[in-house]
Formats: C-alpha cells, structure tokens, sequence
C-alpha cells in the first residue's frame, strides 16, 4: 500500500486478517503525513494493527499522527485488539505520533513493536500500555538500531494485573525518553516476571523522574542493565519485595539513589547515585551472575539494614577470584554476609 499524498482519515484505521490465514501488509507512505481522526470522544483506537487473526506490517512513513481524535491525548494507537490476534508492527522509517499505545488489548491477543534504524521516531503524549487487561502475557516492545521513543506517560510493561512476561528492549544505539513521574515495570497487580532490558549502546534516559521495580503483590520484575548499556538521568530507582535490579556491564545513574524493599541488586557494572540503600525487610545484595564472579561498583553510599543480606562468591579458577562491592563513600553495613565457596569442579563449596 503506497500513499502518494497527504492522507487524513475520519474514523478508525484497522488492519487484520481475515479467518482464513495470516497476511502481511507493506505500507509505504513516502514523506507524506497519515492522520487518523478517531472523532468519537474517549480513549477510542484511532489506528489497529492486529483488529482479528494474525498480522504483520510493515511501517514507513513521513509522519503518522493518532492524536487528532476529540480527546488527542487519548487516542489510542492498538496493536492486537480482540481475541486471538497476533500482530506484529515493525517501524523501519518516519515518525509515528500518538496518544496512548496500547500493545494488547485481550487477554488471548499478542502483540510486539519493533522500531528500528535512526531514521524511526516514536512518540506518545500518554501512557505506554504494554499487557493492557488482565492476564495478557508476552507482549514486547523493541527500540533498536538507533530508532527513538519519547513518551509523556508512564511506560508500563505488565500494566494490568496478572499480565505477565511482557517485556521491553532497548539495544543496538536505540534510545528511549520517559517523562512521568514514575515507570513502573510490572504495575498491575500480581504482575510477575516483566522486564525492561538495556544493553549494546542503548540508552533509556527517565527525565529525573523514579523507575519502580514491582508492586506490593507481584515479584520477578527486572530491570536488567546490560553490557553497554546506560540508564540515566533517574532520581529514584525503587525495588519492591521479591523484584530486582540486575547489572551485566551496564551503568545506572541516579540522582538520589536506589531503594530496596526486600528485593534483589545483583550482578556487576556501576551504580553513579547518591545513595544505595536496603531501606527495610530482606533485601539481597549479590554481585556478579549465577556462579559467576563479579564487581559491583557505587560511587557513593551503601546502606545494609539488619535484615538484608549479602552474598559473595570465592572461586579461585576464575579471573578475580571473587566477588567485590567497591564502595565509593561509605558503607553501612549491617545484616548477614555469606560467603560461597564456588569451586568449578566441584570439589569444595560451603558457606
């Protein structure tokens, strides 16, 4: 489907297939500005890739605009709407400009995003929704090869409760922009096993604004700072009980520091913050991976409350030998502190 001018459409834009087998679209739109004007009022769809079946597209455009509706900040950009749809949108050129972005709107759908390559923006005066109802599980959301996405509202991957494993990755140069107050990975409730992954030159910068790792009912969120990869310009990152907060080589920069609840900050890399802090209950602190040795630096203040443990590995076959917390103000520390003997052959372990 090519667009030779200038477009704008009065009503909602759905693609989707019919019953009887998936289909690809190819949408070449050129320079020119697509707007969708869903005028119904609301938080309607102004634009559906994935109304039924199965669906993949592919997007290049000029500018596509579904903000136009009678409530601009609204007006939702929907990928899989109704049961059973998967649906598939990759972004390869142009600048996409929407209220809401939901990914997944029934709890049988499935939907993934992908943006890719430094000519692809993305941006989004409200929230991003990825697992909008209860129980949709799977969804994701790619920025990579240097495309961008800004968004105004929150980014909530496993937004509704029980909506598990959706995921967010930022890699390969691509960069994300929040400006809400807070992101929360895993905001609904009981909401498990969601994840924003940073790494391979990505870059999320949060807009002086706190990242929240998990709620008060769902655990196994992570946050997962990867080999180059950078999270920065934080006040706050705070990690509820039984969630965490996983370095591999990655760089966290916060303003005020990290907070954990009875949740875990593991692996190696470098935390530039004010303080880190194990604030109240059972919180762990493990550098390095699995059975893996690690660093894990703070430039600042660590604080370790009676409850919280700290884990460190010996293993004298690998380079480093062991685990190391290296602390660059002062550490308070408090809690019970074990030593694994990690011997690869087996030979030894204990504590």
């Amino acid at each position: 489907m090519n667009l030779n001018s200038n477009f704008i459409e009065s009503g909602s834009v759905q693609f989707g297939s019919p019953s009887s087998g998936p289909v690809t679209y190819n949408l070449n739109f050129g320079n020119n500005i697509f707007a969708a004007c869903d005028g119904t009022g609301g938080s309607s769809s102004g634009f559906v890739i994935g109304q039924q079946g199965t669906t993949t597209v592919y997007l290049a455009v000029g500018s596509l605009y579904v903000t136009n509706g009678a409530n601009p900040v609204n007006t939702r950009f929907t990928i899989s709407r109704n049961a059973a749809a998967v649906a598939v949108l990759n972004v390869t050129n142009g600048n996409v400009i929407a209220g809401t972005l939901v990914l997944c709107g029934n709890l049988s759908a499935n939907a993934k995003l992908v943006l890719s390559g430094s000519g692809t923006s993305w941006s989004n005066n409200n929230v991003v929704s990825i697992g909008n109802v209860a129980s949709a599980n799977f969804n994701a959301l790619v920025i990579s090869n240097s495309a961008s996405m800004v968004t105004l509202g929150a980014l909530q991957p496993g937004f509704s409760a029980t909506s598990n494993s959706n995921s967010v990755m930022v890699a390969s140069n691509g960069k994300l922009f929040t400006r809400a107050a807070s992101n929360t990975i895993g905001s609904g409730g009981g909401s498990v096993g969601n994840t924003i992954t940073i790494q391979d030159g990505g870059v999320w910068e949060a807009g002086g604004r706190i990242i929240a790792v998990g709620n008060a009912t769902g655990g196994g969120n992570v946050l997962v700072i990867g080999s180059n990869g950078t999270v920065t310009n934080v006040a706050t990152v705070t990690i509820a009980p039984a969630n965490s907060l996983s370095l591999s080589g990655g760089v966290l920069i916060a303003s005020v520091g990290v907070t954990n609840t009875s949740g875990t900050v593991s692996g190696f890399g470098t935390v530039t913050s004010g303080n880190v802090v194990f604030a109240t209950g059972t919180g762990t602190l493990t550098p390095g991976l699995g059975t893996t040795v690690g660093q894990l630096a703070v430039n600042n203040n660590v604080v370790l409350v009676s409850g919280s443990t700290t884990v460190i590995k010996l293993d004298k076959t690998q380079i480093g030998s062991n685990d190391v917390v290296s602390v660059g103000g002062t550490l308070a520390e408090a809690g019970t502190l074990t030593i694994n003997n990690v011997i690869a052959d087996g030979s030894s372990a204990g504590q």
